[in-house]
């Protein structure tokens, strides 16, 4: 029968490792739509102007593609892909290097007991998070405040 640490640690770690996939799926979704917005920019504005000096397709056609190559161009801006990449990714290292140390008894783990261990990979995890949840609070109020004055 497992000790009551034993259920503790049991949770944590589930909760932990449950973090630990919530953040690589959101980096790994936020860097295949930054890559497809690219790969979709870089082929549509390198072959509308083929089309157009072959004489392939309508105007109305090649008006279109434009666009789109406009929009694909546009959408990493706006939607911030390439940050939100970078700060899930960085998220994600976070707590996986506070996991590590956790496991391995290294670093801020060295020489704690199981209970202070624990608590102290609770805290730590718990700090990474809201420190990714303020620094989202921060970049929608600054995207806010900087399309308000423009």
């Amino acid at each position: 029968m497992p000790t009551d640490f034993e259920k503790r640690q049991a949770i944590l770690l589930k909760d932990v490792e449950g973090k630990l996939h919530h953040f690589r799926r959101l980096a790994k979704a936020a860097r295949f739509a930054l890559r497809i917005s690219q790969f979709a920019s870089l082929t549509i504005t390198g072959g509308a102007p083929l089309l157009i000096l072959i004489e392939l397709g309508s105007k109305e056609l090649h008006a279109v593609l434009i666009f789109v190559a406009g929009l694909a161009t546009a959408f990493p801006g706006i939607f911030s892909w390439r940050q939100s990449w970078l700060n899930h990714a960085s998220t994600r290292n976070e707590i996986g290097a506070e996991l590590t140390a956790f496991k391995s008894r290294t670093g801020e783990y060295s020489g704690l007991s199981e209970d202070s261990a624990l608590d102290r990979l609770s805290s730590s995890v718990a700090a990474i998070v809201r420190a990714d949840q303020a620094n989202w609070v921060k970049r929608l109020e600054a995207e806010a405040s900087k399309s308000l004055t423009h």
